[in-house]
């Protein structure tokens, strides 16, 4: 993956597998309990790699930072994945 620069990408790529597993899961085509693995690896596993991708470039996070994507980093970040805007270099005048 090259790297994520639009925002409505980014949104496509990281939440449609959630959608169509939230679709099947409805239609019963699948038990609860694989719904919740499914579900678990999508949130622990798929969608920090996403963040990382994401964050990765708007040059927020470097190369080998991958290991903060499981932490509350991407949170800090969240209005920069939504949204696409870059962090300001200059503080906050308050």
């Amino acid at each position: 993956m090259k790297g994520i620069k639009n925002v409505f990408l980014y949104h496509l790529i990281a939440n449609m597998p959630l959608v169509i597993w939230i679709g099947v899961y409805y239609l019963g085509l699948t038990s609860s309990p694989t719904f919740i693995i499914v579900g678990s690896v999508y949130a622990i596993a798929y969608l920090p790699i996403i963040d990382y991708y994401r964050l990765k470039t708007l040059k927020i996070v470097q190369k080998g930072d991958f290991w903060m994507m499981w932490g509350v980093f991407r949170f800090r970040h969240m209005k920069e994945m939504f949204f696409g805007s870059r962090p300001s270099s200059n503080p906050d005048p308050a």
